[in-house]
């Protein structure tokens, strides 16, 4: 009879921790590069402004995380990702900065035409 080859242990993780590594990695990425990609590459922040990074992630890194969690639970692909990106982005910020005019009575900063008159 011939004896079994001895296997050699793996080095590294172990399996279960390599799954979740893989798993995790992709969106706490996504998370942290989308307000990058959002602001600073836009050249909206300066390096200066970099420490609001986790109040940018939480509106950017969200938004993106949402996006591609809908398109891959429901099995569809890029198309799909890139349609709900550009509905997420032209949405998001029409929600959160409304024109001044509609707010009446708020006070607002910046030039005379954005405040409300009376």
């Amino acid at each position: 009879m011939h004896a079994q080859p001895a296997t050699l242990a793996a080095s590294g993780p172990p399996p279960h921790r390599q799954s979740v590594l893989r798993r995790v990695a992709p969106v706490v990425g996504l998370f942290l590069l989308a307000p990058l990609v959002g602001e600073y590459l836009l050249d909206n922040v300066s390096i200066v402004e970099l420490p609001a990074l986790p109040i940018l992630a939480l509106l950017y890194g969200s938004g993106a995380i949402l996006v591609r969690e809908l398109a891959r639970r429901t099995g569809r692909g890029w198309p799909t990702m890139l349609g709900l990106g550009l509905a997420y982005g032209l949405l998001g910020p029409a929600r959160s900065t409304r024109p001044c005019s509609t707010r009446p009575g708020w006070p607002m900063p910046g030039p005379p035409t954005c405040r409300p008159s009376g």
